[in-house]
């Protein structure tokens, strides 16, 4: 998408094509949406004006698991800030999260979060996290990020109380103030709400 698109519309998605409840119509379920609805490599050029610093240095998209990319040594205080967004309830222990975003930031770093808590691996199985033709010895000295077995669920109070203890400063913390959903047909006849959490943390 980044580096290929180009134009704006270039894609034709049908979201809803694959899920058979709740439409009102068949066209509703098979009805289609273009992407993107921006042309990246012009808005980063028009990002780019009057800055020393290329949009195209100031912006990656990196593939890997974020816990062994952003806990590493090698992003060792290398951002100054970080932003989630419905993101923190997809760790099976949110620990290592707080870990990885505090490694990488800088002193002082901004760390922006809004999402829900519904926690994705809350009903996983407790297995021994070892993969295929991996020993014991080697599952348990090779960082498997989210891949490690068992799972945390904390409530949104005990969230921000973790992020303190890991050294932040929660600036600004909100409940119940925005509701929003998520990747749904506007049309159909069955709508979730989430009431998320949003806050603003400093790494001391």
């Amino acid at each position: 998408m980044l580096n290929h698109t180009r134009a704006v519309g270039e894609y034709t998605l049908a979201p809803f094509a694959l899920h058979g409840s709740n439409h009102r119509s068949r066209a509703d379920q098979f009805a289609t949406c273009k992407i993107p609805d921006v042309h990246p490599g012009k808005a980063l050029e028009e990002a780019s004006k009057g800055v020393s610093v290329h949009a195209f240095d100031r912006m990656s998209m990196t593939a890997a698991d974020f816990c062994v990319l952003y806990g590493s040594k090698e992003t060792e205080e290398t951002f100054q800030a970080v932003v989630t967004v419905f993101f923190i309830d997809t760790a099976p222990n949110v620990i290592r999260y707080v870990e990885a975003v505090r490694n990488c930031l800088v002193k002082g770093g901004i760390w922006v979060n809004i999402g829900p808590l519904l926690w994705h691996h809350a009903d996983r199985s407790r297995g021994s996290g070892s993969r295929d033709g991996e020993t014991k010895s080697e599952a348990q000295t090779k960082d498997a990020g989210i891949g490690e077995p068992g799972s945390v669920e904390l409530t949104d109070e005990e969230v921000v109380k973790l992020v303190e203890h890991f050294g932040f400063v929660v600036e600004k913390h909100e409940t119940g103030t925005t509701e929003t959903g998520y990747i749904q047909n506007p049309r159909s006849m069955l709508l979730s709400v989430y009431r998320p959490s949003f806050w603003i943390a400093r790494k001391k």
